[in-house]
C-alpha cells in the first residue's frame, strides 16, 4: 500500500533530510472526544518495584494526547483499516478482546 503524500513546491529531494522525530510504542489507548475534536490517548505498560528495584506489577499509563479533526479521525480510521486488511491478508487475523466480543455481537 503506497501511503505516499505528494509535496509541492519541491524542486529536487536532494536537499531534503530524515526529520527529527521521536518514535515510541504504545501498549495500549483510548479514544476521547471533546465535541469538537478526537483525542487519541496513548499509553505504555510503566513497572512498578520495591526500593530494591524488583518489578513487582504493571501499570498502564498515558504518555501522550493526539487530538486531530473529525475529518482526520475518520481517514485515520480508513487507514488503519486497509493497513490491518493487508496485515491479515499476509500474516493472519489479528485477534484481541476487543475484536472477539464484536464478533460475537455481529
Amino acid at each position: 500500500m503506497d501511503m505516499a503524500v505528494e509535496q509541492t513546491g519541491w524542486d529536487d529531494d536532494a536537499d531534503l533530510k530524515p526529520m527529527n522525530v521521536t518514535e515510541t510504542f504504545a501498549s495500549g489507548f483510548q479514544v476521547q472526544s471533546n465535541g469538537n475534536n478526537f483525542g487519541l490517548v496513548l499509553q505504555k505498560l510503566r513497572a512498578l518495584g520495591d526500593e530494591a528495584g524488583n518489578a513487582q506489577s504493571l501499570r498502564q499509563e498515558a504518555f501522550s494526547i493526539v487530538w486531530m479533526s473529525p475529518q482526520a479521525a475518520k481517514d485515520l480510521g480508513y487507514m488503519l483499516q486497509d493497513a490491518i486488511r493487508a496485515h491479515e491478508v499476509e500474516h493472519g487475523a489479528i485477534k484481541t478482546a476487543l475484536s472477539k466480543t464484536r464478533m460475537k455481537g455481529s
